[in-house]
């Protein structure tokens, strides 16, 4: 995937009923999205949902974000949680500012959600985004 810093990635809330549509974003050539099997029984998810990455970059610094969400059958996304690594200049540390090198080499980043717990009743799916 390739960084474009002149076109970052954009989401549109609607502060009257608090709805956040997506799905303009994950469109886009740099945002990954992994979906799940429809589901065939209920799910209850309890604690702080997390994503463990390996992230490489062409420019000296990115913003990785994570978001999971419930996707409806009818289309509509509903988010359980949203885990940011702001900055991966600061992955050593906020103390230490240290530029991504332009090469093929990957750094972990490991990005938690706030701690959340919902039952759902299945029929749907869920995307990492």
């Amino acid at each position: 995937m390739v960084s474009d810093p002149e076109h970052p990635s954009v989401v549109e809330t609607q502060l009257s009923t608090g709805i956040t549509y997506y799905h303009q974003v994950e469109q886009r050539d740099e945002v990954l999205v992994y979906t799940s099997a429809t589901l065939e029984e209920p799910l209850t998810i309890i604690g702080e949902p997390s994503a463990s990455l390996q992230v490489s970059a062409n420019t000296p610094d990115a913003d990785v974000m994570v978001r999971l969400t419930e996707v409806y059958a009818d289309g509509r996304s509903v988010s359980l949680g949203f885990g940011a690594n702001l900055r991966l200049r600061y992955r050593d540390g906020f103390d230490k500012e240290v530029p991504l090198e332009k090469a093929l080499r990957a750094w972990s980043a490991r990005i938690s959600s706030p701690d959340t717990a919902s039952r759902h009743k299945g029929c749907g799916r869920f995307e990492y985004v």
